[in-house]
C-alpha cells in the first residue's frame, strides 16, 4: 500500500516562525501531542511533539513566547506519496521515529504516516468484509 493511501491528511501544522507558546496553544486547542513544522512557503522543516515542548522550555524555564518552533522541530524521516508502506516503515525504524512526513517533490508536506497506521491499514486486518 502507498504512503498516499495510508497518511493522514487532516494536519495542524505550525510555522517555523511561530514561537512555542503559540504552538502549545494549538497543541491545547486540537488535542494533539505532536504539530508538524513548516516555513511559510509550506515546505516541511521537522516536528514538534509536547515531550519537547516541556523539555525546552518547563524543564529549562525559558521564555515559551521567545523560543520558534523551527529553531526547536525535530527532524523527520521523510517518503514520497507512492513510496510503499515497507519504504516508509524501513526509513522509521531507521531513523528510530514513530512516524515519517510524507512530502512532494518540492518536499511540501503531503501528511504524516506513522507506525500505527502501518499496522492498521484501511481495509486490512481489522476492516469488516461487509
Amino acid at each position: 500500500m502507498k504512503c498516499a493511501e495510508l497518511m493522514k491528511r487532516d494536519l495542524h501544522t505550525a510555522r517555523d516562525d511561530d514561537s512555542l507558546q503559540v504552538v502549545a496553544m494549538a497543541m491545547l486547542q486540537h488535542a494533539t501531542d505532536f504539530v508538524p513544522v513548516a516555513d511559510f512557503e509550506g515546505h516541511f522543516k521537522g516536528a514538534l511533539t509536547e515531550r519537547a515542548l516541556l523539555a525546552h522550555v518547563v524543564a529549562t524555564g525559558r521564555e515559551s513566547h521567545a523560543l520558534k518552533a523551527g529553531n526547536l522541530a525535530h527532524e523527520l524521516p521523510t517518503v514520497g506519496p507512492d513510496d510503499e508502506a515497507p519504504v516508509a516503515e524501513q526509513k522509521m525504524r531507521e531513523a528510530k521515529k514513530t512516524r515519517a512526513a510524507v512530502v512532494d517533490a518540492e518536499h511540501h508536506l503531503l501528511g504524516i504516516v506513522s507506525l500505527a497506521d502501518l499496522a492498521s491499514p484501511p481495509g486490512g486486518a481489522g476492516a469488516s468484509a461487509h
